[in-house]
C-alpha cells in the first residue's frame, strides 16, 4: 500500500524555560518526494530566524542546502505566510513568529526554445 505522505512530520528542538514557538513548513513537490513528508512542524526558539530554519530543515531534508553549508540551493523559494522571502525586509535573517506557515518549492521553467522554430 503507498505511502500517506499528507502526514505532517514533528521535529524539534527542546528548549528551556518552556518558552518557544512552532512553524509549519510546506514542501512542495519534488521536496515533498525527496524528503518523504509534505508538511513539517518544526519547534524553534523565540526570535528564532528563517535562516536557522532554514538549517534545520535541512538536516531533514538534505535537498533544502547545499551539502556542507548554509546557503540555499539555487532555485529554492520560501514563501513565509504568503510573501517570498526577498520580500521581506530582513530577508533570510527575518525573525519568525509563533504560527507562522512557510512553504518552500522550487522554481519550475520550461525548456529553451528551439532556434529552427525562430520567433513567434
Amino acid at each position: 500500500m503507498p505511502e500517506d505522505k499528507s502526514d505532517t512530520e514533528s521535529n524539534g528542538i527542546e528548549q528551556t524555560g518552556g518558552e518557544s514557538i512552532s512553524v509549519t513548513a510546506r514542501l512542495l513537490p519534488p521536496l515533498d518526494i525527496s524528503c518523504g513528508v509534505r508538511e513539517i512542524s518544526v519547534i524553534l526558539s523565540p526570535g528564532a530566524t528563517l535562516e536557522e530554519l532554514c538549517l534545520q530543515l535541512s538536516e531533514i531534508c538534505p535537498s533544502i542546502c547545499l551539502a556542507g553549508t548554509n546557503k540555499l540551493r539555487p532555485g529554492l523559494n520560501i514563501m513565509v505566510n504568503g510573501i517570498h522571502y526577498r520580500g521581506l525586509e530582513a530577508g533570510l535573517n527575518t525573525r519568525l513568529e509563533d504560527g507562522d506557515e512557510l512553504t518552500v518549492f522550487y522554481m519550475i521553467g520550461g525548456g529553451a526554445r528551439s532556434k529552427k522554430r525562430g520567433p513567434l
